[in-house]
């Protein structure tokens, strides 16, 4: 069976220390939980360089800016 979602946004956090820093994905769920943002999927390359995230389209606004309230203004 094939299911096909419409009105979804995907984020993507990119970094190259992400392999070896612990909590990146923590940090990132958090965001969203603050924000009242739902997660419809979480990927992550086995690179282990980025994390995608699928949202509302609605939410992609406030995901972005979640995110980087989270990782740039601490």
């Amino acid at each position: 069976a094939v299911e096909v979602e419409h009105n979804l946004a995907l984020i993507i956090i990119v970094g190259e220390g992400m392999s070896h820093t612990i909590g990146i994905a923590s940090k990132a769920t958090t965001a969203f939980s603050k924000a009242d943002i739902n997660l419809e999927m979480v990927n992550q390359g086995s690179s282990e360089l980025s994390m995608m995230f699928a949202v509302k389209a609605e939410d992609a606004n406030r995901s972005v800016i979640s995110l980087y309230n989270a990782f740039f203004n601490n």
